[in-house]
């Protein structure tokens, strides 16, 4: 479920999309709260909880699509140009609370539900269920994803475990089913016409001669039918543009195209003479649909091969060079993963990026960038970083096809058509994104000051829940604190909670763990590449390696909790002490094994420390219920790293296990 409302508010509300952790951050926080409140029943409130969501995702889809002045540069600067509003003079702050809100809400009965069957269960053996259930989910997730399934499929999956989870209750089944096929009715009108690919939502618009393809209801390609019989206006503008990369350099043997799209760059060199084509996309949909429906079929052509891959990846993979290299257009709508707000892209155009793909180029072979570049200090960074790896300025020229601001930098020859000087294009200092800091669409290190009432409110919210848990806790003997207890009566008195040090403790752990998953999931992509694949793999490890964490700590003595906390400071410091690049020229198995466990040792310390603690809680509920609440402030704190870069989340997710350290050193006896 958690999954699914990432990726079905995200495709559909746009002010959502660049700041999808959000929704993950609500989803983690729900469920602490649902642990903490486990002995309460809300039940009856999840599937209406989802039909008002199905509701408010299809206002938000339809009313406006004006971004408020405020609001401009913030977006504008993760790269959103059109996003939708409920109308011009709403802030867009209150949308994304009101998403996060509903989230939240979703994710309590959930957490309410795994809670109680925590409770009669030993720790150590309901959390390994509880983990190798999320497995299970993740792989499911991924499954339905390669299939191209949509919210519907989604939902329906959802509603089913929902309805198991009900069958002791025949009336709340029955009324939950009638609203459950009201969420789906919903689901599948709004999904008419809609293909779903691994990362996105994909819509198809016919024009005369070709096709608009929109990718999250903004439009995002299209194909048109350039060749030089085709004499429209519009065709002409557009073919002089995809013509020019292959007119300005020397030879065409061999080409490579990154962000190979629905076919319009593939075709263009084919017009311009080039005797092979080697075409890459991330998105597999994408490709499908340009090879089915392209006017000049281009990857129907034997001198095209079409590539499914990650750009970052085909360049460190082992190939052949080439005499032309062109970044088309490659711009992404989407998030590579739900645990950081990185795009698809960004990772393309970092330093190290482009000297990867230099380094693929024959001698005199010529490097060629196509963009939107709606600021000129995005245009900077792409003349800085091909400057940085060439050696030498690109040559510049900017177009305007139907109004659409397009820049095209290339390096190699010197005579090219329509040369524009590019010296004074990023002369001044200018932050070159990097491998460590990949934000192209960020002009400097700083956070939209108008995020911060967002992540205010969230956090607000996390403080006043684990607060509010620990002065409970203290109790003056015998009062009780978030749920109730089975010893006063179901629904009247209230269990104590954790003890003020074991819930920070947890809370702690949570918060530290939180920006491991980050760090793992954005190093292996610069290793092995930011295709979903690698993605859900990277997830189901960190996963796997917290299960057998488990079971360690249930089969052997050693270590203890603080060894183990002693151990994962040490793999953090390694870590941090270790650059990916160190790692990026070995061979990929080398490379990927080197990685695991560079990467792998501190999740899997952490896990042995915090399993260690949790073994002897007296209720596993509220302990876990304080981790989650740890692993909001985490993915809160992640958002740091656009001004920090990701390396510097080592050292504060050190801090945090030092603090841990402490507080398990020093905590009471008694444990929640």
């Amino acid at each position: 479920m958690e999954l699914a409302c990432i990726r079905w508010i995200s495709a559909n509300v746009r002010l959502v999309a660049y700041s999808v952790n959000i929704i993950l951050i609500g989803a983690f926080l729900g469920l602490g709260l649902g642990f903490l409140s486990s002995r309460r029943d809300w039940r009856r409130f999840l599937v209406p909880l989802l039909l008002l969501l199905a509701v408010a995702i299809a206002l938000f889809r339809r009313v406006g699509t004006t971004v408020p002045k405020e609001a401009i540069d913030v977006w504008s600067s993760f790269g959103l140009d059109a996003v939708t509003l409920l109308a011009r003079h709403v802030p867009f702050q209150p949308i994304i609370i009101f998403f996060f809100a509903l989230v939240v809400l979703i994710h309590v009965p959930p957490g309410q539900m795994i809670g109680r069957l925590m409770e009669g269960m030993s720790p150590l053996t309901a959390y390994a269920i509880n983990i190798a259930g999320s497995i299970a989910g993740v792989a499911a997730f991924a499954s339905m994803g390669a299939l191209g399934c949509g919210p519907p499929v989604w939902l329906a999956t959802t509603l089913i475990l929902i309805l198991f989870l009900l069958r002791d209750r025949r009336l709340l089944l029955g009324v939950s089913a009638l609203f459950g096929v009201a969420v789906l009715a919903f689901t599948v009108v709004e999904d008419r016409g809609t293909v779903w690919s691994p990362y996105q939502k994909i819509t198809i618009r016919e024009r005369a001669a070709g096709f608009d393809l929109y990718v999250n209801d903004d439009r995002h390609q299209f194909a048109l039918d350039l060749r030089p019989a085709v004499t429209g206006p519009t065709e002409i503008e557009w073919r002089r543009v995809y013509d020019f990369p292959y007119r300005a350099a020397r030879t065409l043997d061999n080409v490579l195209i990154v962000g190979a799209g629905s076919g319009n760059d593939a075709a263009a060199a084919l017009r311009n003479g080039a005797r092979h084509v080697d075409a890459v996309d991330i998105d597999p949909e994408i490709l499908r649909i340009g090879r089915d429906r392209h006017p000049e079929r281009p990857y129907s052509n034997p001198r095209v091969t079409v590539h499914v891959d990650d750009a970052r990846a085909f360049f460190k993979r082992a190939g052949p060079k080439y005499d032309l290299i062109v970044f088309a257009y490659l711009d992404s709508h989407a998030l590579f993963s739900n645990m950081a707000n990185v795009r698809l892209d960004e990772y393309v155009y970092t330093r190290e990026s482009f000297k990867e793909a230099h380094a693929r180029l024959y001698p005199g072979g010529t490097m060629c960038v196509v963009f939107c570049a709606t600021k000129d200090w995005i245009r900077a960074k792409l003349v800085r970083l091909l400057t940085d790896a060439a050696g030498r300025r690109p040559q510049m020229t900017v177009m305007k096809p139907q109004g659409v601001d397009t820049t095209i930098l290339w390096t190699g020859p010197e005579a090219a058509p329509d040369r524009t000087d590019s010296s004074e294009c990023g002369s001044g200092w200018i932050e070159v994104p990097c491998d460590d800091w990949p934000f192209l669409y960020l002009e400097r290190r700083a956070f939209p000051v108008e995020y911060l009432p967002v992540l205010g409110v969230v956090l607000l919210i996390a403080i006043a829940t684990l607060a509010g848990s620990v002065a409970l806790g203290r109790g003056k003997a015998g009062k009780s604190a978030i749920v109730p207890s089975s010893e006063q009566g179901a629904g009247v008195g209230l269990k104590p909670a954790a003890s003020t040090t074991s819930t920070f403790t947890f809370f702690l752990l949570g918060a530290g763990f939180m920006l491991l998953e980050t760090l793992s999931i954005t190093r292996f992509a610069l290793l092995a590449g930011s295709t979903w694949i690698i993605t859900s793999v990277t997830v189901a490890a960190i996963l796997l390696v917290a299960l057998i964490s488990t079971w360690i700590a249930s089969r052997f003595e050693r270590p203890g909790p603080r060894l183990a906390l002693v151990l994962t400071i040490a793999a953090v410091a390694a870590a941090f002490a270790t650059p990916v690049q160190a790692l990026v020229g070995l061979p990929l198995g080398a490379r990927l094994a080197a990685g695991g466990v560079v990467i792998g040792l501190p999740v899997l310390f952490s896990g042995i420390a915090f399993a260690r603690l949790f073994k002897d809680v007296k209720r596993p509920s509220a302990a876990l219920g304080a981790n989650l609440l740890g692993a909001v402030l985490g993915g809160l704190f992640e958002n740091v790293s656009v001004i920090t870069g990701f390396s510097a989340l080592y050292v504060a997710a050190a801090f945090l296990y030092a603090a841990a350290l402490v507080m398990a050193h020093f905590r009471q006896s008694r444990l929640p």
